[in-house]
This record gives structure tokens, C-alpha cells and sequence, in this order.
């Protein structure tokens, strides 16, 4: 992910995700040494557009997924699986043995994701999303064993 990237990722996010973070709040990912950050492009004869991104913190040897998103259309075709795995093995390079991340509760399709790439559920944040309000998955994934094909 670039700065030349933002207006795209923004984009999707607010597709997607409802725009949680802000433009600054990239700006402070893109520029932090301990940060990953990651888009998913499409190429047609228009040219290469934005369909999803991912960003993960690695401090120590724990990561943590910080945001992912997929643009809707198209969904279910490994867009976010790659951007996982990218997330996972890149992480994995900065010696992190773990990876954290929190799922909405009512987010299935994803928890089906991160649980066949090697995530399990250790707990729940109560009521920690809104609009609307849900309990969050707390999942974590050993980047030491290679996840389910």
C-alpha cells in the first residue's frame, strides 16, 4: 500500500467495513517501520483498481491483523485468503510466531477464513463493535504451523 493508494482504500472501506479508520490513521500505518500494509488489485483494459487491502502490526514476535476488506464483487475468490496468507508469511519473515486479530460475531464468512488458514477462537470482547453494536471473535493463529489448504 502507497500513498497514491489511499483514495481506493478509503473507498473500499467505506464499502465494506463502513470507513472506521480515517485517512491519517492509514497515513500512520503506511509510515510505521512496524506495520505491513497490503492491496489487492484488479487489472482489466481500463487499467489496475483497488478490490481490497490488509494491515497487520508485528512488535516482538506477535502480529496482530489490525484491518482487512475485500471490495463485495469479488468476494469468494481468494482475494482475502491472499491477503491473509501475505499478512501470515510476512509477519512470520519478521519473526512474529503469532497472529491476533478480533472478527465480528455475526461475521461467519470470515471466521470460516481464519480458521482455515490456522486462526481458533480464544475468547470475546463483549459488545465492542457498533453501528451495529456485536461482540468481538478474539482468534489467534500459530504462524509457525502452515495453515489447511
Amino acid at each position: 500500500m502507497s500513498y497514491d493508494d489511499l483514495d481506493e482504500v478509503l473507498a473500499v472501506e467505506a464499502r465494506t467495513l463502513g470507513r472506521t479508520w480515517s485517512r491519517s490513521h492509514f497515513l500512520v500505518e503506511i509510515e510505521s517501520p512496524s506495520s505491513l500494509c497490503f492491496v489487492a488489485r484488479t487489472l482489466d483494459a481500463r487499467g489496475s483498481k483497488v478490490v481490497g487491502f490488509a494491515i497487520a502490526r508485528v512488535v516482538s514476535d506477535e502480529a496482530e491483523l489490525l484491518t482487512i476488506a475485500v471490495e463485495p464483487s469479488v468476494r469468494r475468490r481468494g482475494v482475502g485468503a491472499a491477503l491473509l496468507a501475505r499478512a501470515r508469511d510476512d509477519s512470520r519473515e519478521r519473526g512474529a510466531a503469532s497472529m491476533h486479530l478480533e472478527v465480528r460475531a455475526g461475521n461467519t464468512i470470515a471466521q470460516r477464513l481464519y480458521a482455515r488458514a490456522g486462526f481458533t477462537e480464544q475468547g470475546r470482547r463483549p459488545r465492542y463493535y457498533t453501528a451495529p453494536v456485536e461482540d468481538a471473535v478474539l482468534m489467534t493463529g500459530d504462524l509457525q504451523v502452515a495453515p489447511e489448504s
